[in-house]
């Protein structure tokens, strides 16, 4: 499939897997039922077995691998940096690695944001 023709996939070392018996995608909501295909789809997994990420794409529009990337950057920069006690942090629409998240103070910003 595309993953074996494209080079910046397959120089990453994120764990990618197929679903030919169609169990994940069932179990996901994410079979189409009048084509019995599985929608394009990106599923984000954390370490722990959490999804973090979902998105469902329709089969005849193209993904934007650069948000998938960044998406996942700001998960990990979130998983690598967690929040002080009463604090929150939050990756903002036009998040770039190497930028800061968003440090809210639970109490104190309440209203602001």
């Amino acid at each position: 499939g595309w993953a074996q023709t494209s080079p910046r996939v397959q120089k990453s070392t994120i764990p990618m897997v197929e679903d030919f018996n169609k169990e994940i995608t069932k179990r996901f909501g994410l079979l189409n039922a009048q084509s019995g295909q599985a929608r394009r789809s990106v599923v984000i997994i954390d370490p722990d077995g959490n999804i973090q990420y979902m998105a469902a794409f329709n089969n005849n529009l193209g993904k934007d691998a650069d948000h998938i990337l960044n998406a996942f950057l700001g998960l990990k920069y979130l998983r690598d940096h967690p929040a002080k006690e009463g604090h929150m942090c939050a990756i903002p629409a036009n998040w770039k690695k190497g930028n800061d998240a968003l440090d809210i103070d639970v109490v104190k910003d309440i209203g602001k944001l």
